[in-house]
């Protein structure tokens, strides 16, 4: 109880801002603005911090000496330039990630390199160059302080992984030998000894994989095969971790499952067993302790569950963790050698992110940074999720975001939020720049995973096959009739919006649905698939435009007769149409055609095309882009 009460009270004590404004007055920029904090990672003796920052269109990596107060050393590399995987590797030296990205949804443009670098700024060198290969982190060998264990993929080896040792001083690498041939992710026990193994070989058809697992028994020196009953080419299967005993392995698997489950194999035995289940949702990520150990599953049928498979130290604390931080979703970052300190980062819909350090001694919980600090939690809209049936039967999933009550008590207008990807991508819980900003403005935001998404199993993915302007579509509508129904917005005052293809989806729905939305924002979107089909970054490999055909279609007329840019003329309905003039994923051609579709038919369009990818680059564009959305929902939602 004394360990709840004190992490409460620090709670109470540092999320609340007695400066903060009321939510009608929250400026745009406490929501879009650079991150001040995104990671926080303390050195092994807890002397440093290393602290990421955003400023303008680069990453930051501080390095502050928690003793002295003070900064002593300061790592960026330009503009456009993201920082990533920052390891303490000893009490003086960490590894980090560093790569080229060109906006939030691009990725990175160039495959990146690993640095090192001393606390003191010295020694600062790349360590490992991606160009024809890349470079995971495999274990971090804490009695070597000089080396740690990497997985190299080489293009020349088909990206087959290749453990090596590498010394974080000069970079240079020795091959690990102990390893199967041909696989693709190699993992280390918790002494740095390699034994888990998995790879998958692609079939005739190029798109279907199969998997197979290696494993090392309890104290045994030889690669044993893993063979699972009733697995079959398709179904996935992969090694996550092993247990503080190094006698248990966890893997995640659909084999015998319509969601994805967490298995544990007894590696002296040979026995396999599951362990975690959700019916409704995916495995959607695991927690580690401070020895980097499997500790905890965690599932998101709606908010987060965790189910924890070890009852360490580490676990008990985060256990304990969350009961003190309820309803919020606490990570262990890293920790010092000795277990004194930890690390903790807390979030929430309502809570960007905070940073703890917590000292497991004497269980007090003291506060280091915020992600967004200017922002009241107080003040901030709920996520709630919520689960419907769509109207051929199916169970959907998604969020809606409730903005507070105006004093009229009146139903508040509403914006259909459209996710992109879509084959495998989804909506989750959590902190949403967007969606707060646009409720502290009155307005709702409805969001639905709708089939086709990830995160709900296989077969519901795979049920948006060839589903796009169709079943996907309808599901979004059904999301929206569900809303109305629900008295969560007035049938009246609906707008829909989104990126790439949620954009898509947003200009599509005006030509099939001209009564349900009064509106469209649509972001760097996907206007002609045929167009897409020869023009996006992906167009020139072969199992890409496998998996084009397989989820989209190959068939041209079919592509056009769900492509809105040849539906133009059915639009009723403003639209506000925003491209980067350097979008290689959906290429500015596909602004070009839409907008000049919906000139040629007179219809009613604004635009806004900015310098950036496939979304914007730096905060003041953020602030541009926000203002103009909100301006142009406020007129055609009656925003008051």
């Amino acid at each position: 109880m004394k360990f709840l009460t004190s992490c409460m009270i620090a709670f109470a004590l540092f999320t609340t801002s007695t400066n903060a404004a009321s939510p009608a007055e929250i400026p745009i920029e406490d929501f879009f603005s650079d991150v001040a904090y995104s990671d926080v990672a303390i050195s092994p003796t807890g002397k440093y911090f290393a602290i990421k920052s955003t400023k303008g269109i680069s990453d930051s990596i501080l390095i502050f000496d928690r003793e002295n107060k003070q900064v002593t050393a300061n790592f960026t590399f330009g503009e456009l330039q993201e920082f990533s995987q920052i390891t303490w590797v000893n009490d003086e030296r960490f590894i980090f990630y560093g790569q080229r990205v060109e906006g939030y949804l691009d990725g990175s443009s160039s495959r990146g390199s690993w640095y090192g670098a001393n606390a003191d700024g010295s020694n600062r060198r790349e360590l490992f160059r991606s160009e024809r290969s890349v470079m995971d982190l495999t274990h971090l060998l804490p009695a070597d302080p000089d080396h740690v264990l990497v997985s190299k993929y080489h293009f020349a080896d088909g990206f087959k992984a290749k453990v090596h040792r590498l010394n974080i001083n000069d970079g240079r690498s020795y091959f690990v030998a102990d390893q199967p041939n041909d696989v693709n992710q190699v993992l280390a026990d918790n002494t740095g000894t390699l034994r888990a193994a998995y790879g998958f070989e692609t079939q005739d058809d190029g798109l279907t994989s199969e998997f197979f697992l290696y494993y090392k028994p309890l104290k045994s020196d030889s690669w044993k095969p893993l063979s699972i009953d009733g697995y079959e080419p398709g179904d996935r299967v992969r090694f996550i971790g092993f247990a503080a005993d190094n006698r248990r392995a966890f893997l995640i698997g659909d084999f015998e499952t319509k969601t994805s489950a967490v298995y544990e194999l007894d590696t002296k035995t040979g026995e396999l067993s599951m362990i975690a289940h959700d019916a409704v949702a995916d495995v959607s990520g695991y927690a580690t302790d401070l020895d980097e150990q499997v500790i905890a599953v965690s599932f998101a049928p709606g908010k987060y569950t965790r189910t924890f498979v070890d009852d360490t130290k580490s676990a008990k604390l985060l256990m304990s963790l969350e009961q003190a931080f309820p309803d919020q979703q606490v990570f262990l970052r890293n920790g010092t050698a000795d277990g004194k300190y930890a690390v903790v980062r807390v979030s929430s819909d309502r809570n960007p992110g905070e940073f703890y350090l917590f000292d497991t001694e004497t269980l007090q919980a003291g506060y280091i940074a915020s992600s967004r600090p200017r922002l009241n939690t107080n003040d901030l809209a709920e996520m709630r999720p919520f689960s419907f049936t769509a109207s051929d039967g199916m169970e959907l999933h998604g969020y809606l975001t409730i903005p507070k009550p105006d004093r009229f008590g009146r139903t508040p207008p509403l914006v259909v939020e459209v996710h992109g990807g879509p084959m495998g991508v989804r909506d989750n819980w959590g902190f949403n720049s967007s969606n707060q900003f646009l409720a502290s403005r009155g307005i709702a935001v409805l969001q639905v995973n709708f089939r086709g998404s990830g995160g709900y199993g296989r077969e519901f993915q795979e049920s948006g096959y060839g589903q796009w302007g169709k079943r996907m579509q309808q599901d979004v509508y059904d999301a929206t009739q569900w809303a109305i129904e629900q008295g969560h917005a007035a049938k009246d005052r609906i707008c829909i919006s989104g990126g790439s293809y949620g954009a898509y989806s947003a200009m599509l729905a005006l030509t099939q649905k001209p009564d349900m939305y009064q509106c469209a924002v649509a972001i760097g979107g996907v206007y002609s698939l045929p167009l897409l089909r020869s023009t996006t970054d992906s167009a020139g490999n072969e199992r890409a435009r496998k998996t084009f055909d397989r989820q989209m279609g190959a068939d041209m007329k079919a592509l056009e007769a769900v492509s809105p840019v040849f539906f133009a003329d059915q639009i009723t309905k403003p639209i506000l149409l925003i491209h980067g003039r350097n979008d290689v994923r959906t290429p500015f051609s596909q602004y070009e055609v839409m907008l000049e579709a919906l000139n040629k038919n007179d219809k009613s369009v604004e635009t806004w095309v900015h310098d950036g990818g496939h979304s914007v680059y730096s905060q003041e564009e953020r602030f541009i882009e926000n203002q103009k959305i909100l301006d142009f929902l406020s007129r055609h939602l009656a925003l008051r």
